[in-house]
């Protein structure tokens, strides 16, 4: 199996992982298990990428960095996806308890949308980066794409959402928007030096 594949089939994982979670949240968690369970969960689609890639044939070794990154990301836009698709009432109890006690700015029509386009177009980029990095392919055009797409979103999203109706309520999972932000900048300075 193609490292690519497996970081695909792994990003699928978040659908019940997320069902799961949510039968779990009738312990009465509060917020911070939240973020905890969250900061949990990308590190080990990172961990289970790493071993992914390890593990497979000697022609498909990964060097780049960014292909961990593209990985966590792949796995969160399909989280997003299952949220989007809660918020619009398509599929019930996947979710329930990260809208109730992790970022409640995502019950907006801005959140839904957001969450919709991490979900189609953003993961969409995210798979043809991580195939790109497996077959030796520049992906610095859909990185640009990418990063802007990123940015403008999280540069609208995260002010408005402090600014906004539930600014008065964020909750410590707010912190898991970070490397959305941070790493966008990251790889874009690594891309572009390697461009010169």
């Amino acid at each position: 199996m193609s490292s690519a594949t497996g970081i695909f089939l792994l990003s699928l994982t978040a659908i019940p992982i997320a069902y799961s979670l949510n039968f779990a949240y009738q312990l009465s968690w509060g917020q911070w298990p939240v973020l905890f369970i969250g900061c949990v969960c990308l590190f080990a689609v990172a961990l289970v990428a790493y071993v992914l890639v390890k593990s497979s044939s000697s022609r498909h070794r990964i060097s780049d960095p960014c292909f961990y990154v593209f990985s966590v990301f792949a796995f969160t836009s399909v989280i997003d996806m299952v949220i989007a698709l809660e918020l619009d009432g398509v599929i019930d109890n996947f979710v329930t308890f990260y809208l109730k006690e992790g970022e409640l700015y995502l019950n907006t029509a801005h959140g839904t949308m957001i969450n919709y386009w991490d979900g189609t177009g953003q993961y969409c980029m995210y798979l043809m980066m991580v195939t790109a990095i497996v077959w030796k392919q520049s992906y610095r055009e859909v990185a640009l794409y990418w990063f802007g797409s990123i940015m403008m979103s999280l540069v609208i999203f995260m002010p408005g959402n402090i600014a906004g109706k539930f600014g008065g309520d964020l909750k410590v999972s707010y912190v898991l928007n970070f490397p959305f932000v941070v790493l966008p900048f990251v790889i874009l300075v690594k891309k572009e030096r390697r461009a010169k």
